[in-house]
């Protein structure tokens, strides 16, 4: 009887204590399919080795089926042969035993030819055995061949026992095309038989050591032990009894005799125990502890997310709702909700590897051998840090103790240094760009400095606040001539430089000449010996003053990383998390110190079971393997509640409340990961009890109660896995209301077809379509050289048993596919976790079939119809045999609906299958063709890019191009294909990190899925657009020309200046992670930051940016995008352009002109539009001399030439010079060579 607190939880209890009539394990029959009685199997003899010898490996050979044949051959009459039948247990079927009564001698003749016929083709039958042994362990993780013997019988409160006590672990293998039984297992006691005899108080000790003896030695042991309780223990040798539920009436224990051969999930009695403790401790409701005020939950994910000290470290990389999802589940309660190839597994190893970091320790757990599986393989470096308890045929004492010799021998001799580095979700310098890229953008000086930057970024690294004053100082390059190199030896030789080629060597007495040699020498003191190209930087820098410079150094110092790193280094990683375990080692009490030379004995010499192994030494496995990994059914009552820091259940909607309870019990923080969306828990050995009444009877799901109770959850949004939207949008809309993200890879274009449909018109027969068998196995076999994964999926298990006895039977080719698996075999019921290239369906169904009493029309249906009809990556092809009109949804069934409406969705076309999302997301869209609603710099790249493709019929611009779910701003396609794609950034996402990292999600989504990308700001846009230019040029048909110009194209942000004493944070033992820096300016990353206010940028000054500079400019890897000069010339006239030199002379007879006579010798030495800063005082000196003719002027300039200046002490003719400046020498006299010059020049210096 239940106690009142065990009343409250009764359906848990019920389905715990469950005897199932399906449940061979408790109530065994034999089949001849799954299930075999050895006795009939095997000849005597064999039946002996079995017996007597632990490991054993005999060839499967049914010697009484061809001896069954030979007898029946030589029987007289029907009665006779109808004996032989029941003695041999053959299975003949109703017609030829009808067949046989009418006409003894066909019937007789027919008989023997089809034991013959299996006789010959046995091996198909033990290969059907096997696949479905695979089966069960990659969807449960239990390996269920077993030999069952010392069967008890019982009948406890009604319900029939016919059990085996005990079990060994077999296998069976093929080799050389012949069924092998092999065994080398220790005998264990069927826990579930045990469970439930001992809860009715029947007293079966099974504690002994019982694991090296032989079946032989076990009975006699039994029955020496036991003789006093169960004094009439039989021989076990024998035949199996055939036994109907019905016929087992007894109360009390009865022993029968025989031993089977079958498929058996002996496993249950931890479970069932440790539900029973948490149960009467009261703490079922205590499991999961859920928060009244939900908005605590988001709050506590974005102070880790959006705080730049703190870190999160992955060896995969994410994308933001994974980054979340980490977060959260990192401190509390968590659900990640992962859709179909959303990266659910990624997002668990990265969960992983930060509680390994952080010195934690988790239990984690599927239903699901496959997911276990992936999590190991993707684990890669720290994949020694986990204690993997899985369950294979492949799964020996050497496979399970290999890693961990492995293991302790590197921890035994490690000596190393970790240098592992904080890794950011947001650094701290994204976060200061963030909040000030806005007021930056919106000063009048952006735009300016945004066309320089792709060439005065170049020379950044060289210049400092005083340099850029030295330059803004030097006369402009259309009066000087500068060197573009200063590489020096000497002052000297520059001033050498200058006055050659600005032709002053001779003019000793010029200004010019004087000035010259003065700018040499602050050139050299200055910029001797970098790279800065002083004409190129004078060009460019005409307008501009110091707060120019400043505007600049802090807008680069805001800018966000080029290349962040996305994942951390696994080797890095690997020595961290090790010195912490051999810290933990080291520490250990002088007690555990014996236990760990035990410890590391046992592992060496790899003898023990791996289930003892873990009871023996639990203390010292979670000290030394943080992360375990198991199923459900896996006993941990080595371990207790809260022990372990976190658990986590992947595939959390496959596992039943009861299972997953026990496991969550272990720890404190509790993580599931799953999808409500998809399968529900399927009980492949029995059947379940509800109860309307009770949530825990009305609960399908561990997932399905989380939610319940409100624990926080957080949906991975973006499908990686399929090629085509067209293959997921049917699931984004009817499953997760168009919130999936998923779009076509670049490769797709208009005539791939992801999804074909194939009419078959086949008949649904005994749950069989064999049309469609026929067309699926064609195209397994065209299909094979071109997909390197293929699934073929049946709508039901006997298609799929049909199709796999023919594909043994008839498809060599095919089998050795699934040998390999290339090819998996899989129905509706057990597809979840798969994916492959290319799936084939077959549906079976036909007009006449009863849909709502299929597998796809019963409750829960749509969610494994949503499961399989998302595990293709680039197609699946659809065999049916019925339409949607067909199917008549005349009550309430959302099953069956749904699968009415997938019909429906097959039956568009391509292009309406491709739009089927269109009319949901244009609810949502804010995107829109209309320029007049887009930002000035969305529509002059629209415009830049027309005219780039004008007169290229063969190039396409698309404006707001969808590429599934989601749009871009602009795609370039050329035949079809996507060549690039841009995404406009106008800072929408200032003052808004969730925005920003949003817009870089998307980014990289769409990178993700091999698309050329640009992302382009008002900063890269003038960086970029030479190279869209060459790119759209190089769209022809030399198809290699223009793949190698995108590879050498980088899609990032190209400017940043970083610091030459950047210092990136290392993470040390012991240290908290999250701890800074005392030095506010420097972030972990290394990342330098000057102290930009919000609101007042123009303000900043220029000792502060010198200080920035200071910090800066000795990095010699500064980034940049294009080679290609953008210098914004003007178009203004100026005084000194060459059209203006010819009025020199007429400048010049002006005297009488206030301007002109009140000239000095400073005045001499200036440009003359700085001399004549009013333009119209010019207009009126040149009007004026216009008036002039040719003999006047001349008699003027004769006559200037001999009147001496009253302000000008030098009696030369004034000039104006070619380079826009007064000269004082009226003739110029050339040197014939480089020496005559160098000559000259030094007689000039010593003077």
């Amino acid at each position: 009887m239940f106690s009142e607190n065990e009343k409250r939880y009764k359906t848990i209890l019920s389905n715990l204590l469950d005897v199932s009539p399906n449940d061979k394990a408790v109530f065994t029959k034999v089949d001849n399919n799954y299930f075999f009685d050895l006795h009939k199997l095997f000849s005597e003899e064999t039946y002996r080795k079995i017996w007597n010898k632990k490991e054993f490996k005999i060839e499967i050979i049914e010697e009484k089926l061809k001896f069954a044949s030979q007898q029946l051959s030589q029987a007289q009459n029907y009665e006779e042969a109808l004996n032989l039948i029941e003695d041999f247990d053959l299975s003949i079927s109703d017609f030829k035993l009808r067949l046989l009564k009418k006409d003894f001698e066909i019937g007789i003749k027919k008989i023997t030819e089809e034991l013959q016929m299996q006789f010959q083709k046995q091996s198909i039958k033990w290969k059907m055995f096997l696949n479905r042994a695979k089966e069960i362990n990659e969807q449960t993780n239990i390996w269920p061949i077993h030999l069952g013997f010392m069967y008890i019988k019982v009948n406890i409160d009604g319900k029939s026992i016919y059990g085996p006590l005990f079990l060994k672990e077999a296998y069976v293998i093929i080799e050389n095309a012949r069924p092998k039984l092999y065994s080398n297992s220790d005998i264990k006691p069927n826990e579930k038989l045990l469970f439930l005899l001992n809860n009715d108080n029947f007293d079966l000790d099974t504690s002994m050591n019982i694991s090296d003896l032989t079946i032989k030695d076990l009975i006699d042991f039994v029955k020496s032990e036991w003789e006093n309780i169960y004094p009439n223990i039989p021989d076990i040798f024998g035949e199996f009894e055939k036994l109907s539920p019905e016929n087992v009436l007894n109360e009390s224990l009865e022993f029968c005799p025989g031993v089977v051969l079958g498929l058996f999930q002996p496993a249950g009695g931890y479970i069932r125990n440790r539900m029973m403790e948490i149960i009467k401790n009261d703490d079922v409701g205590k499991i999961i502890k859920i928060e009244f005020k939900k908005s605590n939950y988001t709050k506590a994910v974005d102070n880790l997310i959006f705080n730049p000290r703190s870190s999160i470290f992955k060896i995969t990389p994410t994308n933001f709702s994974q980054d979340k999802a980490i977060a959260s589940s990192l401190q509390q309660n968590t659900v990640i909700w992962g859709p179909p190839g959303t990266g659910k597994s990624q997002t668990i190893v990265n969960l992983l590897t930060n509680i390994l970091v952080y010195g934690k320790t988790a239990v984690v757990c599927s239903q699901k051998k496959a997911a276990l599986e992936v999590i190991r393989n993707r684990m890669g470096m720290l994949k020694p840090f986990c204690l993997f308890m899985l369950n294979s045929a492949e799964m020996s004492k050497k496979s399970f103790f290999k890693p961990l010799k492995e293991y302790i021998d590197y921890i035994e001799q490690f000596d190393s240094v970790s240098n592992l580095k904080a890794l950011r979700v947001l650094s701290k310098k994204e976060l200061r760009y963030i909040e000030n890229i806005a007021n930056f953008s919106q000063d009048i000086r952006f735009g300016e400095v945004a066309k320089i930057l792709p060439t005065l970024n170049k020379y950044m690294g060289d210049l400092n606040i005083k340099r850029w004053e030295v330059l803004l100082n030097l006369p402009d390059t259309s009066f000087f001539k500068y060197p573009n190199e200063c590489k020096f030896d000497s002052v000297k030789q520059i001033e050498k430089w200058m006055l050659k080629n600005n032709k002053l060597c001779w003019k000793f007495w010029s200004r010019k000449r004087k000035d010259a040699i003065k700018k040499a020498e602050k050139i050299f003191e200055e910029f001797n010996n970098t790279n800065i190209n002083i004409n190129e930087l004078k060009d460019i820098s005409k307008d501009m003053d110091l707060d120019h410079f400043n505007f600049i150094t802090s807008l680069l110092a805001i800018l966000p990383p080029k290349d962040k790193p996305e994942v951390s280094d696994q080797n890095e990683l690997k020595k961290y998390i090790a010195k912490l375990i051999i810290d933990r080692v080291e520490n250990l009490s002088d007690e555990e110190k014996e236990d760990y030379g035990e410890f590391a004995l046992t592992i060496r010499l790899g003898k023990t079971e791996p289930y003892k192994f873990v009871n023996r030494f639990s203390n010292l496995i979670k000290k030394l393997f943080p992360v375990i990994i198991v199923t459900p059914e896996a006993d941990l009552s080595a371990w207790n509640k809260e022990e372990f820091d976190y658990a986590v259940l992947d595939e959390s909607s496959q596992i039943f409340i009861e299972k997953g309870l026990p496991v969550l019990y272990l720890a404190k923080t509790k993580v599931l990961a799953g999808d409500d969306q998809q399968m529900k828990p399927s009980n492949w050995f029995g059947i379940r009890v509800t109860d309307e009444d009770s949530v825990y009877g009305i609960t399908e799901s561990l997932l399905d109660y989380a939610l319940g109770l409100g624990i926080h959850s957080i949906l991975l949004n973006k499908n990686y896995r399929s090629n085509h939207a067209a293959l997921m949008t049917f699931s984004s809309k009817h499953f997760y209301k168009s919130s999936l993200d998923v779009i076509d890879s670049a490769h797709v274009n208009s005539s791939s077809k992801p999804i074909e449909v194939i009419e078959a018109g086949g008949e649904w027969i005994d749950n069989q379509n064999a049309v469609e068998a026929k067309i699926a196995l064609d195209l397994i076999s065209k299909s094979l050289k071109e997909y390197k994964k293929i699934i073929l999926l049946c709508f039901n298990a006997k298609q799929q048993e049909a199709i796999t006895k023919t594909i043994f039977e008839n498809h060599p080719e095919i089998e050795n596919a699934l040998k390999s698996n290339q090819l998996l075999l899989r129905n509706i019921e057990n597809i979840q976790g798969d994916e492959a290239d290319l799936v084939i369906a077959s549906l079976g169904y036909d007009s006449n079939a009863k849909i709502h009493s299929t597998y796809v029309g019963r409750p829960g249906g749509k969610n494994s119809l949503n499961v399989a009809i998302s595990r293709a990556k680039e197609k699946m092809i659809v065999i049916k045999s019925l339409h949607s009109s067909d199917i008549n949804v005349t009550f309430d069934n959302d099953d069956v609906y749904t699968f009415k409406k997938w019909l429906e969705f097959l039956e568009l076309s391509d292009a309406e299958r491709k739009e089927f999302l269109s009319i949901d997301l244009e609810e949502t869209r804010t995107n829109t063709i209309d320029l007049s609603q887009h930002s000035n710099l969305f529509n002059e790249i629209h415009d830049y890019l027309l005219k780039c493709i004008e007169n290229k019929p063969w190039i396409q611009l698309f404006v707001n191009n969808t590429l599934g779910t989601l749009n871009v701003d602009f795609s370039i396609k050329s035949n079809d294909q996507n060549i690039f794609s841009i995404v406009v950034d106008d800072y929408n996402y200032a003052n808004n990190p969730a925005k920003y990292l949003e817009f870089q999600d998307l980014c990289k989504f769409i990178e993700a899925k091999n698309y050329k990308l640009f992302k382009l700001d008002r900063l890269n846009w003038e960086y970029i657009k030479q190279e869209i230019t060459d790119l759209i040029n190089n769209i022809v048909l030399n198809e290699q020309k223009l793949d190698d110009t995108l590879d050498n194209i980088e899609y990032i942000y190209p400017l940043v200046l970083t610091t030459t004493d950047s210092k990136e944070t290392l993470v040390e033992n012991g240290d908290a992670i999250n701890e800074t820096n005392d030095n506010s300016d420097i972030d972990q990353n290394g990342d330098f930051y000057p102290s930009v206010e919000n609101k007042e940028i123009a303000t900043i000054t220029s000792d502060y940016q010198e200080k920035t500079i200071e910090n800066s400019v000795n990095n010699e890897e500064l980034e940049q995008i294009s080679n290609t000069d953008d210098v914004n010339e003007s178009s203004e006239l100026r005084i000194n352009d060459n059209k203006n030199l010819n009025f020199y002379k007429k400048l010049l007879l002006t005297s009488s002109i206030p301007t002109l006579n009140s000239l000095t010798v400073q005045d001499l030495n200036k440009p003359i539009n700085d001399v004549f800063a009013d333009q119209n005082d010019l207009n009126v000196i040149l009007d004026k001399n216009e008036k002039k003719n040719e003999n006047e002027i001349n008699k003027d300039l004769n006559q200037s030439s001999n009147d001496d200046s009253d302000n000008i002490d030098i009696t030369v003719d004034k000039e104006i010079n070619e380079d826009g400046y007064w000269d004082i020498d009226a003739e110029l006299m050339d040197v014939e060579s480089d020496d005559d010059f160098d000559e000259l020049f030094n007689e000039e210096i010593s003077d």
